[in-house]
């Protein structure tokens, strides 16, 4: 990239804290947001643990009862983000510029609520349990919400996003895992680059844990269904799965040249980018991208920034805590980094926030620029023995003082995609 792409504004919302500060200090702390699932009963399934946000919802965002009624969790944490971004970058007090501002989010599944079909369902049934679909279609389908189908639509919430805050530049949705926040970031920097909008926002959320999410995670293999205690290690030689994350985040990203002339002095740029398709077994369309995969999307973000692999100072993994993920990874980054003198260090965010999906690489680039501002890297979760894959280029035990200048980030795909993003600081 000639002109360099940086943020200028950022939001997130982890289990861990509704803003980016506490949730920095809690990973430095070395706290978990993972819990219990208490937001419905999970008796019923293999995992019960999660990463939920709490304390984000209409009445937090002064949202009117007719919007609300067909947005959700994911929704309210999108706009939460995208909002807080744009304060924090200033372009909310020029009045032309929400006009030149596009959106590119990464959203994936989103699952209708029970209870907007529960009293025409329960109205309709017969004396034997079952349902009279006469009583149903002639009369009790009318209590129905008419627009409860706009609800299971993931672009709805970047759609009311942009009308809250008057948006009118270049925008799509990318679904469904972590890959779909690498394009939306690295999408939203083409654009600033190309000139089809002067700034982006880019943002990720990850889906709502319900029922319906918890029976997709089981079906593609991703979920700890062994450990209720610490049920997420990424890298660790024992690992067995991890958990589901809610939250997400939001950058706005503009040019270097445009920032300053704001007033605005960027600590770091997207500088490159690149993405992979390969299934770790051909087989199993929900294995997850192969190493061969992975090291060839981290090849191309850094071959596009101009830059060396020995000059990576950390890798951002995705790390998600999955046996054959881990392997797969942890294979395509030392291909990667043989036969280089590399001083590169290792981060997993999963194991304390969770699986977050479409909103893991977003939160991870939040965290890579706090990183780069602050010269110090968290400890990975649970990962303060010796007993990893990774050997000693995970960061364990302790925050390491490391003054990281070029970081790698991944997210994956469990159908196959393999992304990463290059962040470096000016």
């Amino acid at each position: 990239m000639s002109e360099p792409v940086v943020i200028t504004g950022r939001s997130l919302a982890t289990a861990l804290s509704r803003g980016l500060d506490e949730t920095w200090a809690s990973l430095l702390d070395g706290r978990s947001g993972i819990g219990a699932i208490e937001g419905f009963d999970a008796s019923g399934f293999p995992c019960q643990s999660a990463a939920c946000v709490s304390g984000i919802d209409e009445q937090s965002l002064d949202l009117p009862r007719r919007e609300s009624r067909i947005m959700d969790l994911h929704s309210f944490i999108l706009m939460k983000c995208a909002t807080e971004a744009m304060a924090e970058s200033g372009l909310q007090q020029h009045e032309d510029a929400a006009a030149d501002t596009g959106f590119f989010a990464a959203i994936g599944m989103v699952d209708y609520r029970q209870e907007d079909l529960i009293g025409a369902v329960s109205a309709s049934r017969d004396e034997q349990g079952g349902i009279d679909y006469d009583k149903f279609y002639e009369q009790n389908f009318r209590d129905i919400f008419p627009l409860w189908p706009l609800s299971m639509l993931n672009n709805i919430a970047l759609c009311q996003v942009a009308v809250r805050l008057g948006l009118r530049g270049e925008n799509t949705v990318f679904s469904p895992h972590g890959d779909s926040a690498i394009q939306a970031v690295a999408e939203a920097a083409a654009t600033v680059e190309e000139g089809g909008n002067s700034a982006v926002l880019a943002g990720g959320v990850g889906e709502k844990v319900s029922e319906s999410s918890l029976a997709r995670g089981l079906l593609h293999g991703m979920l700890n269904t062994r450990d209720r205690v610490d049920p997420c290690r990424p890298f660790s030689t024992d690992r067995a799965g991890g958990v589901l994350g809610e939250g997400g985040g939001v950058v706005l990203l503009e040019s270097r040249t445009r920032a300053e002339a704001r007033g605005i002095a960027a600590t770091a740029a997207v500088s490159g980018y690149g993405a992979a398709f390969g299934l770790a077994d051909p087989a199993d369309a929900t294995t997850g991208p192969s190493a061969d995969a992975i090291r060839r999307a981290m090849g191309l973000a850094v071959e596009r920034a101009g830059r060396r692999p020995e000059e990576v100072d950390l890798v951002i993994a995705h790390g998600d805590g999955t046996p054959e993920g881990d392997r797969q990874e942890w294979e395509a980054i030392s291909g990667l980094f043989s036969g280089v003198d590399s001083k590169t260090r290792l981060y997993s965010s999963k194991g304390a926030l969770g699986n977050l999906l479409g909103g893991a690489p977003i939160v991870d680039l939040i965290l890579a620029e706090r990183m780069i501002r602050t010269g110090l890297i968290p400890a990975t979760y649970l990962a303060d023995d010796a007993d990893s894959i990774a050997g000693s280029m995970l960061v364990r035990g302790q925050p390491l003082e490391a003054r990281p200048r070029v970081i790698l980030i991944n997210g994956f795909s469990y159908e196959g995609q393999a992304g990463s993003l290059l962040l470096e600081a000016l």
